[in-house]
């Protein structure tokens, strides 16, 4: 099923084993880790997790999604301390994920800022506006942001090594 505005309410549940698991989270979120539960009497018997809760008397399970963190990406004038510098054309590059076969795919902008991202989902490529480049989703992973090509009458920065852990 898909979430909506109201929890779903399932009854009836026979005794035994299942798994929750959330295949597709909301855009900017982590998706949850899978739940494994059992149901006796009518009543749930496991005890949850940091990612799904169980209440006290077994009959109710919540999910908690947690939202990626947002990475805001700024490219300033130095002269002018503050203000952003327009059309410098920018890549960030997953070197190492932390998490095998995680990639750029689920990255996402806040406000609709364009970007670009390679194949492999292992590059994002845009150029800067008036405002910072704000990023949700991001995998925890080393990464390495350089500037391809410096605005008119400026030069190109030196690459930056950085590290995210959402943890």
């Amino acid at each position: 099923w898909t979430t909506a505005d109201e929890e779903l309410k399932l009854t009836g549940l026979p005794d035994g084993k299942y798994v929750l698991e959330e295949i597709v989270a909301p855009d900017g979120y982590n998706v949850i880790t899978k739940f494994n539960f059992t149901v006796d009497n009518g009543i749930v018997t496991t005890k949850g997790n940091d990612d799904v809760k169980v209440n006290e008397a077994g009959d109710f399970i919540t999910a908690f999604d947690e939202a990626f963190k947002t990475i805001s990406i700024s490219k300033q004038d130095m002269s002018n301390k503050g203000t952003e510098l327009p059309n410098a054309q920018m890549k960030l590059t997953l070197v190492e994920a932390t998490e095998k076969g995680e990639t750029l795919e689920k990255v996402a902008t806040a406000g609709g800022d364009k970007v670009a991202k390679n194949e492999a989902f292992t590059e994002i490529t845009w150029t800067t506006a008036e405002e910072e480049l704000k990023l949700t989703g991001l995998p925890d992973g080393k990464y390495v942001l350089e500037e391809i090509v410096a605005p008119d009458g400026y030069d190109i920065i030196t690459k930056f090594n950085f590290t995210v852990d959402n943890g």
